[in-house]
């Protein structure tokens, strides 16, 4: 199980914490690193604050990663750049905004602490120090209370108050002697809480609290080596361009500084990322909740609960081992296919596909490699089989979640598309309500720019030949009324020349609106509508054509291709649209559906929906965004 550290600053024993420019201007003004730092000695930047205790930081960090409180992105922006660079109150009012929906939760954590600290000291018969509460409420804000604002220094041995009995709030480095770091005592019980939300995630939380939240234009070095590394950067300027003036040194520098991956973590929120928003939201834990339980589900010993008991007693089966996939290679043995069809209830051909994607998926590991495609197999209907159940296996993440369709009352079927006016003005099969145009509809219904050419008149007959005449064959039946959109109107201005002997050159893409009655192939529609698009278009349409396609589905298939051609432009490009998916992988169907927060059955329905996306996302409840992104992503 993959650890989440959740509070990844982590203070050790220190050198110090420095304000940056005057950091800057002490290794710029001297020729060694010792002696920059003795030119240091008296400037440790203080912890304590005018206005705000640690604490309270502690509250805002809390509040901002969690997206909590109706704080905004923009909130943690204004306290990301520090106090000195906003407009006058802005700081402060976002800060304390956020102290106000932090403070809830460590409250909390102290409680659990000495919840967790008094049964403690009740098994070891010690004696028991209550942790006060953080936070009160001060005319509608919540402020730390004096036993957390009162500066009260002390070692980092694991001891909450001092020999006094005061709560420690700062620690001391043990080289320097110095406050280096806000205390946070209640560490436990913030670990316990997130433990108990999230069981599947192994949590950590610190024990300290980052200076680099009030304090945003420090630097804190914590060892040797980036005490040593930090100074020497900038020196190395100093170095390298003697002649420069000392402003131009001085940004050079801090640029240096910045390029450094250390600095990110240990400069004040001023210089780094800052604050992150919502990196702990609900959602984005949910997100790691399911990454978690795909891991474990995707592991050998989870997926190998998926295959029959009886087969993995079998010879074939335990036989396995390695990397070889040359035995996939050789296909199933007879004994494996009528296991897996008296078991499982494959067919032959079933059963040496499996064999078959096994050996192309990546990885090593023989074993796990088939487990992993008979479990995407036997999932891919969202039920687990009953051996599986019975062994407590992990489902992939999204399996056995209902979908928020079946749980709508039934709907009146939205217009079709292929609804076309009826002679009453009513759509076929729709009464009371017309079906919008689509812009396909539209698109058949705009006049043409220039007169398409009539068809030739049929030439008279000879006299002499008459008694030659065929019989007339029979046409077939007109099409129903229906489905033939109405004709195009030319413009009055262009009068459309009836009989002519040689008419003028027409444009490419000017070709007669219906075949003769000789050659009518049944398409007329789809062939008038590829005149009015022009046959350049074809190359959107690959289904145009194909004979054995009704006009309702080549139609339906065209407006597929056209609604997935806009959307590959309109979707934001993303990992997971840059990447190959597939829809017959169950690993990339849940991810996805867990991403979406929707269970697996809605994307599989959504990929092999036709129509209008606008009707589809109205059906399943999402956004014509969301159903883009669908389609855009399981493009196979």
């Amino acid at each position: 199980m993959p650890m989440v550290i959740l509070d990844d600053f982590i203070i050790r024993k220190g050198y110090g914490i420095f304000n940056i420019d005057e950091f800057i201007a002490a290794m710029l003004s001297t020729n060694s690193v010792d002696e920059g730092y003795a030119a240091l000695q008296d400037s440790h930047h203080d912890l304590n604050h005018d206005n705000f205790a640690g604490v309270e930081a502690d509250a805002v960090k809390l509040a901002a990663r969690q997206g909590i409180g109706g704080l905004t992105p923009q909130d943690i922006q204004i306290i990301n750049l520090g106090e000195g660079r906003t407009p006058q109150g802005a700081w402060h009012q976002a800060f304390q905004k956020a102290v106000n929906a932090g403070a809830p939760i460590i409250n909390e954590a102290i409680s659990k602490t000495n919840e967790i600290n008094r049964q403690r000291a009740a098994a070891e018969s010690v004696p028991f120090r209550e942790i006060p509460l953080a936070f009160q409420k001060d005319m509608g804000n919540y402020v730390a209370v004096q036993a957390w604002r009162q500066p009260v220094l002390g070692p980092k041995n694991g001891q909450t108050h001092n020999a006094q009995g005061a709560l420690i709030t700062q620690y001391v480095s043990a080289i320097t002697g110095k406050a280096e770091a806000y205390a946070r005592p209640y560490a436990a019980g913030l670990q316990a809480l997130r433990s108990e939300k999230y069981p599947t995630l192994k949590l950590e939380a610190s024990d300290e609290i980052s200076p680099r939240i009030l304090h945003g234009n420090s630097i804190y070095l914590k060892d040797h080596k980036l005490r040593n590394r930090f100074a020497m950067t900038v020196q190395n300027i100093k170095h390298q361009y003697p002649t420069l003036p000392p402003d131009t040194l001085k940004e050079m520098a801090y640029k240096a500084l910045t390029q450094m991956p250390e600095f990110n973590k240990f400069a004040g929120i001023s210089h780094s990322d800052g604050l992150q928003y919502g990196i702990h939201s609900e959602e984005a834990m949910g997100n790691r909740v399911a990454e978690q339980q795909n891991i474990t589900a995707s592991s050998k010993n989870n997926a190998k609960m998926f295959i029959h008991p009886e087969i993995q007693a079998k010879t074939y089966w335990r036989n396995i081992q390695g990397a070889a996939d040359h035995y996939f290679h050789n296909g199933p043995p007879k004994e494996a296919i009528e296991d897996f069809k008296r078991l499982h209830g494959w067919d032959e051909e079933t059963t040496r596909r499996i064999y078959r994607e096994a050996a192309e998926m990546e990885g090593k590991g023989v074993k796990r490699k088939f487990a992993t495609t008979v479990m995407n197999h036997e999932m891919n209907d969202g039920t687990p089989p009953s051996w599986a159940t019975e062994a407590g296996a992990v489902l992939p993440s999204g399996m056995g979640v209902p979908s928020p369709v079946d749980e709508k009352p039934p709907e009146e079927k939205p217009p079709s598309m292929f609804d076309f006016p009826s002679p009453t003005g009513q759509p076929s099969g729709m009464q009371g309500t017309v079906a919008p145009k689509t812009p396909i509809q539209e698109a058949t219904e705009q006049p043409l720019p220039y007169p398409i050419r009539p068809d030739p008149p049929e030439p008279d007959r000879n006299a002499h030949t008459q008694s030659a005449a065929p019989v007339p064959v029979a046409s077939p039946p007109p099409p129903p009324p229906q489905m033939q959109p109405r004709p195009p109107q030319p413009p009055a201005s262009i009068p459309i020349p009836q009989n002519r002997p040689q008419p003028p050159m027409q444009p490419l893409n000017a070709y007669p609106s219906t075949a003769p009655a000789v050659q009518n192939t049944g398409r007329g529609f789809l062939d008038n509508l590829m005149t009015r698009l022009g046959y350049a278009y074809e190359s959107l349409f690959p289904s145009f054509g194909k004979a054995d396609m009704s006009n309702e589905e080549a139609l339906t298939e065209m407006l597929e291709n056209v609604q997935l051609e806009i959307a590959k432009k309109e979707v934001v490009q993303t990992i997971f649209t840059k990447s190959s998916q597939s829809i017959s992988s169950v690993a990339d169907v849940s991810m996805i559906a867990n991403k979406m927060s929707r269970p697996n059955s809605d994307i599989v329905s959504i990929y092999h929906s036709r129509g209008d996306w606008e009707n589809v996302a109205k059906t399943f409840g999402m956004t014509h965004k969301e159903v883009q992104m669908v389609k855009v992503i399981f493009n196979e």
